[in-house]
């Protein structure tokens, strides 16, 4: 592994976990959300300079089904971050305080809680996706090893948990604009908070992994049958 690939995977972890912190604004308080959402689109320049490769290719070559979910993944997840960053001066308490966007603060934090949780889910999917990409090359052609069946016991227990975080959380009502203030119980245990949402990431990535690697199958079959 050469230094730029290794660099590239710290800056992914770090966003991921900066972005499950940011989950947590009122375990944070709002002086260290507005810090760390700070450091990760610091994070997010970094990562759009390492992979601008990906982004000068989207116009070249040609769209199966696979390329097309995976593009639509980045563009949306991408979008997010780009509302985040945009509502974000609008309802800042320190530091874009400055600007001149107070009047619109009503409508700046209905457009923040919105692309949070889209965020978060398209995040979660995006890393199932490099999950299919790398660590699930020619897994086809394995035979399950010994430390298969463990592994999926884990995996779906996490995923279970991550359902009934989902259901805790209410997550879904968030990203259909069913609720438009955060509901958050102070009594909640952060560590209890932060491993729901945790699973909850880990169920969401395993939606992108199952999808992407039926995606892969099915183009694989197209195309022995066109030979």
């Amino acid at each position: 592994m050469n230094n730029r690939k290794l660099f590239k995977i710290i800056i992914d972890i770090l966003m991921a976990g900066v972005s499950t912190a940011l989950m947590g604004r009122f375990i944070l308080g709002d002086l260290f959300h507005e810090i760390f959402g700070i450091s990760l689109f610091v994070l997010w320049t970094a990562h759009i300079l390492l992979n601008r490769r990906w982004y000068g290719s989207l116009f070249k070559g040609t769209y199966n089904s696979v390329r097309v979910f995976i593009t639509a993944v980045n563009i949306l997840l991408a979008a997010a971050a780009a509302c985040l960053l945009l509502s974000s001066t609008a309802i800042s308490n320190y530091i874009f305080a400055f600007l001149p966007f107070g009047g619109a603060a009503a409508e700046g934090r209905v457009l923040h809680l919105f692309c949070s949780y889209w965020y978060f889910v398209l995040m979660s999917i995006h890393i199932g996706l490099h999950c299919g990409l790398h660590g699930g090359k020619n897994t086809a052609e394995k035979r399950p090893g010994i430390h298969a069946l463990p592994a999926g016991i884990v995996l779906i227990s996490v995923s279970a948990y991550g359902i009934y975080a989902c259901m805790k959380e209410q997550i879904l009502s968030y990203l259909f604009m069913r609720r438009q203030f955060v509901f958050f119980d102070p009594s909640q245990n952060a560590f209890a908070f932060y491993a729901g949402y945790i699973c909850i990431c880990a169920f969401f990535a395993e939606i992108g992994y199952i999808v992407l690697r039926f995606l892969q199958r099915r183009e694989t079959v197209r195309r022995d049958k066109s030979v």
